[in-house]
């Protein structure tokens, strides 16, 4: 319950960092700063730049291309992290890998 908890807290926080509620341009600067480092951001102004798109040229799909790689880079690092993360529990000897068979029986 925890784990969902924060999850959707964590949400709620990137989706107002983002501008998916309140557009960055009523934000402080340093708010508006803060948002780049956030995967919502990048994916709210590709969402911008479609719908405001009146001439699909190569520089304006590339704009919205790059946004989206972005956001896939994102998704990269948290799925490295979550590898590695599984990774070192499969490992730890609580979960019952390898370590936890090297402990000495009493």
């Amino acid at each position: 319950m925890v784990v969902n908890a924060v999850g959707n807290i964590l949400g709620m926080v990137l989706a107002f960092l983002g501008g998916a509620w309140v557009p960055l341009s009523l934000m402080p600067e340093v708010v508006a700063t803060l948002a780049r480092f956030t995967p919502v951001y990048w994916y709210t102004d590709a969402l911008d730049r479609c719908a405001y798109l009146t001439d699909p040229t190569a520089e304006a799909l590339g704009a919205v291309l790059g946004d989206i790689g972005l956001v896939a880079l994102f998704a990269a690092v948290v799925f490295v992290a979550a590898l590695a993360a599984g990774r070192l529990r499969v490992q730890s000897a609580a979960a019952g890998g390898n370590a936890a068979a090297a402990l000495p029986t009493t």
